[in-house]
């Protein structure tokens, strides 16, 4: 995972030692494999999935979150249905359990369920948001 990342609207910049890469502004782009982004900017969920919101609340990488259940829709007309793709995992997965923090939409944590278990996990163990940027961050790299 990146060492840092910025994300401004669709655009986003992670830096991982020497090396950064960026979107250039595609939000559907996974340049560089960092296609985590889709789980700080999770456009493709309300599109793609029903979703209900469960009574529990959680905390995940120290933030408050709600409990949502994602249930991929029915394919379109043209064929395409959602999959597990949208959130950064393997394929398959019935449903998906997901911690979204209450104050930013994020998803902190996303579970798929294969027949009600837990098959994959993807989450921020640790997130620090709005922090102010060293200066150095943006400076050519040698």
């Amino acid at each position: 995972m990146p060492d840092s990342v910025v994300v401004n609207g669709p655009t986003f910049w992670a830096r991982t030692g020497d090396v950064v890469h960026t979107n250039g502004g595609d939000p559907h782009s996974e340049h560089g494999g960092a296609d985590f982004i889709r789980l700080l900017v999770p456009d493709e969920v309300p599109d793609g999935f029903d979703l209900t919101l469960l009574s529990e609340r959680e905390t995940v990488a120290g933030r408050p979150c709600d409990v949502v259940v994602a249930v991929p829709r029915a394919p379109d007309p043209s064929g395409w249905a959602p999959e597990s793709e949208v959130f950064d995992m393997t394929s398959g997965g019935d449903s998906f359990r997901l911690s979204v923090d209450r104050s930013t939409g994020i998803l902190l944590q996303v579970v798929k369920l294969v027949d009600d278990q837990p098959a994959e996990i993807s989450e921020f163990l640790e997130i620090a948001l709005d922090e102010p940027l060293d200066d150095t961050l943006f400076q050519p790299l040698s």
